[in-house]
C-alpha cells in the first residue's frame, strides 16, 4: 500500500510479506482518498425500486399525510378521569357512544362516564418484502370492501400479505373473510420457537443497546433497531405507526416473552437485514 513504484519488489506470491500494515492504516489510506471520490450522478427511478438507495435531495411534503391527527392503534377515546379510580380487580363501565373510523371522524364531544370507539390503520411496504427475497405482485390499494378484500385474498400468490384490517377492531375484515373462506389457522401471535428457525435469512451480530428496551412479559417482541457501529438504537415497538420504523432499521431484537425487555448498555444479538 505505501509502495509507489510497480515491479518484482511488489510481487508477494510465494515469498510471503516484507512488512504487514495495521488497520489503522489501512483505514487512514481510505479517509485520505475521500477528497478523491465524487457523488453518483442523480438519476429517477421508482419509488418501488428505491429500496437500498440513497436519496440525492431531501424530499420535503408540502401536506400533512395523514391529513389528520390519528391513533397509534385501536382503543378507545375518553375523559381520562372517569378511569381514575378503576384497576384490573374493580373495573369500571364505559357507555360507547359512537366509533371513529378511518374516512369517517367522531365529530362531537366526549363526556365523563363515555367513550367513543377508535380504529386505525396502516400501509405495507413492498420493499421488506423484495428485502427478504419475495417477488411483490401489487396490484394496488383495495377498498374497505368485503368483496373487493375477498378477490385480493384470493390472488393467485404463494403468500398473501395484508395489512391494516387485519387485526380485531370493526373494520379488520380480512380475519374474517379468511375464516368464512378457508382457515384461520393462527391469528394474534404472542409465542415463537427460540433459537434460529430453520431458513432464517437473517445472520446475528452483537452490539450494545444506547437506551433501554420496554416490553410486558407474556408477549414476545422483535424489536427495530438501527444498527450503528457497535451502538444499537431501538426504534418504535408498538402502535399502527411502528410501520414508519421500517424506513430506519437494519435490524432487529428479539425479547422473549418471559422478559421484560433490555436496559441501556446490554449486550444483545441483533439479526441483521442485510
Amino acid at each position: 500500500m505505501r509502495h509507489t513504484s510497480k515491479g518484482a519488489d511488489d510481487d508477494v506470491r510465494m515469498r510471503g510479506f516484507a512488512q504487514r500494515d495495521t488497520m489503522d492504516a489501512a483505514l487512514a489510506w481510505l479517509d485520505a482518498q475521500d477528497a478523491q471520490l465524487q457523488p453518483l450522478a442523480a438519476e429517477i427511478i421508482s419509488l418501488r425500486n428505491a429500496a437500498r438507495r440513497v436519496l440525492a435531495a431531501s424530499v420535503v411534503s408540502d401536506v400533512d399525510v395523514p391529513g389528520f391527527d390519528r391513533a397509534t392503534m385501536d382503543g378507545y377515546a375518553l375523559v381520562a378521569d372517569s378511569t381514575e379510580v378503576a384497576t384490573a380487580y374493580t373495573p369500571l363501565s364505559l357507555t360507547v357512544i359512537d366509533d371513529s373510523m378511518r374516512g369517517s371522524p367522531f365529530g362531537g364531544s366526549v363526556f365523563p362516564g363515555e367513550a367513543v370507539r377508535v380504529m386505525t390503520g396502516g400501509p405495507m411496504l413492498s420493499a421488506l418484502v423484495e428485502r427478504d427475497g419475495g417477488i411483490v405482485d401489487f396490484p394496488g390499494l383495495v377498498r374497505d370492501d368485503p368483496s373487493a378484500i375477498l378477490e385480493a385474498l384470493q390472488a393467485d400468490a404463494d403468500i398473501v400479505i395484508v395489512s391494516g384490517g387485519s387485526s380485531v377492531g370493526i373494520e379488520d375484515l380480512a380475519p374474517v373473510l379468511v375464516a368464512q373462506h378457508g382457515e384461520l389457522a393462527v391469528q394474534g401471535i404472542i409465542r415463537a420457537l427460540g433459537g434460529r428457525p430453520i431458513g432464517w435469512p437473517y445472520r446475528a451480530i452483537r452490539g450494545r443497546l444506547n437506551r433501554k428496551i420496554s416490553s410486558p412479559i407474556g408477549r414476545l417482541d422483535y424489536v427495530r433497531v438501527k444498527i450503528d457501529g457497535d451502538l444499537v438504537e431501538p426504534l418504535a415497538v408498538g402502535g399502527a405507526s411502528v410501520l414508519s420504523s421500517t424506513t430506519r432499521a437494519n435490524g432487529f431484537v428479539i425479547v422473549g416473552d418471559d422478559s421484560e425487555g433490555f436496559a441501556a448498555g446490554s449486550d444483545v444479538t441483533v439479526w441483521r437485514y442485510a
